[in-house]
């Protein structure tokens, strides 16, 4: 976590200097602090696995608390501040030009979030057959009830990004990454739909036409667990008449529609040209989630980020134990064996 607020802290001391024309030297450190900072949170995720069955509750209350802080609370300021620095780093002639990187892991990273909601959840599967059985043996085994902590606390990291970063209409780049972020959600929200429905991701199914598998078992009573995070994200996405028209006019902020903005902008939202821009929208939504459910694939759909072809003096190594005895090495052993718990608390 100390890593995660450290290049935080940079990051914002490079966005101010992004502010000053003459010290345009800042571009791209700035970029690589947010490329770092997605990095650490990723691998904060995966260093979080041997947690992924802890409950909230009374099981282990300062656990909680900690991945609290950690996943909810970190996983979405890190992206915040990545989100902020771009909207800087696109203030800049030079910095639109680069800003296709950022853009690219930002959306690589929402991606790869909720792929690890259906690895825990799998997991977890195993974890309560495995309990199950045992329980079967002995009568006095423990029941353990209880929303599994990294679930719940990542699902409301991702609702939180998709609601409460402030999205506007007229930037390429929001409308790069929240295109992205939604093509995210309705590919895992379609593969879900899916076998809800016919007990297979019928989407992958090599029969002509997507048909289902003969040998399918019969479809589940109840929906993958992963479900309710997912219901949960798209309701912070597009839960309201208002939600639905912002992420409209967004999604309608590429260059290829930069001429319309200014109208988009100033017509009231009862006008016919935003009912209709929203009613486009939507529609392309809607074929994007039918196109991941049952493989339709001729349908329109939203699309990912083109991943830059080049990224030159932007990649990261990953993030060694730092060196021993150095000023880092002393902030995280102290901060380890005291706590950072009002630290945190302030942030």
């Amino acid at each position: 976590m100390f890593r995660i607020l450290q290049q935080r802290s940079k990051l914002e001391k490079l966005i101010e200097g992004l502010k000053d024309l003459e010290h345009l030297e800042h571009l791209d450190e700035a970029i690589k602090c947010s490329l770092q900072i997605l990095m650490l949170l990723e691998n904060a995720l995966t260093d979080c696995l041997p947690l992924l069955s802890l409950k909230m509750g009374n099981q282990d209350p300062q656990t909680c608390e900690f991945l609290q802080k950690l996943v909810h609370h970190q996983v979405f300021l890190g992206f915040q501040s990545c989100f902020i620095a771009l909207d800087n780093i696109c203030a800049t002639i030079p910095g639109r030009t680069k800003k296709s990187v950022l853009v690219n892991r930002m959306v690589m990273f929402f991606n790869k979030a909720l792929d690890y909601l259906q690895t825990f959840g799998n997991l977890q599967a195993e974890i309560t057959e495995a309990q199950d059985h045992r329980r079967l043996h002995n009568k006095c085994a423990k029941i353990e009830k209880g929303e599994y902590a990294m679930n719940e606390y990542l699902g409301r990291a991702l609702s939180a990004i998709v609601s409460h970063l402030e999205w506007q209409v007229g930037k390429p780049h929001h409308s790069e990454i929240l295109e992205g972020i939604l093509f995210s959600i309705l590919k895992q929200t379609g593969r879900l739909l899916s076998d809800a429905i016919f007990s297979e991701h019928i989407a992958n199914s090599t029969n002509p036409g997507h048909i289902t598998q003969e040998t399918a078992p019969f479809k589940p009573t109840i929906a993958k667990p992963e479900s309710r995070y997912i219901v949960q994200i798209l309701r912070a996405a597009l839960g309201s008449v208002e939600r639905k028209e912002l992420v409209a006019k967004v999604l309608a902020s590429d260059r290829k529609h930069l001429d319309h903005l200014k109208r988009i902008n100033s017509l009231a939202p009862s006008s016919s040209f935003t009912r209709d821009l929203v009613s486009n929208k939507m529609r392309l939504i809607q074929s994007t989630l039918t196109k991941f459910a049952v493989g339709q694939d001729d349908l329109a759909s939203l699309e990912l980020p083109i991943p830059p072809v080049e990224e030159g003096n932007f990649s990261i190594e990953t993030v060694n134990k730092e060196e021993l005895y150095s000023s880092v090495w002393l902030i995280e052993e102290v901060w380890a064996l005291i706590g950072w718990e009002k630290i945190v608390e302030e942030d």
